[in-house]
């Protein structure tokens, strides 16, 4: 059976009542402020659901706890402003082709991510950082500073000369 428009849970974004008011903008959500990420957030949400369900995306795609892991955070959300982009008004005819093309790599990149995580649509494990990425290292100053007292402190011509 084939869904109909009305039992669409997520109907379609109306993207030309947009047109000329917006403009699709990557988010860095290293630096987004409070309100900016307050309001990204449920946006985001949405998108991510129309997208796994649309395309009957599986948990080891997309799983319930993607918002808990920044790498899938990034990945779909540089996915979704693709598609904002892909699908805006002004887009060119092969813009939403171009779109699918990347989504197809990042599916890949989403299946890989989930897959080391090993999250399931009942269980979300915390990401494994390595020590090292989070506890500073104390001999990291001091190899750079050894590696900067060899340096000549004249300063090299740019390369691009």
């Amino acid at each position: 059976m084939t869904a109909t428009p009305e039992d669409d849970p997520y109907p379609p974004f109306d993207l030309a009542a947009l047109a000329g008011a917006w403009q699709p903008v990557p988010v860095c959500w290293k630096i987004l402020d409070y309100a900016t990420a307050a309001r990204e957030w449920p946006a985001m949400a949405e998108w991510v659901r129309w997208l796994a369900t649309r395309y009957t995306l599986a948990p080891r795609t997309i799983p319930p706890c993607w918002y808990r892991h920044g790498a899938l955070v990034e990945e779909l959300s540089a996915l979704r402003t693709g598609w904002l982009a892909a699908f805006a008004p002004d887009a060119p005819g092969s813009a939403p082709l171009d779109w699918h093309t990347m989504f197809a790599a990042t599916r890949n990149r989403l299946d890989e991510t989930v897959s080391r995580g090993g999250c399931t649509k009942e269980d979300h494990r915390d990401d494994q950082i390595a020590t090292w990425l989070t506890t500073p290292d104390p001999s990291f100053a001091d190899s750079i500073e050894e590696d900067l007292s060899s340096r000549d402190q004249t300063p090299a011509p740019p390369a691009w000369t």
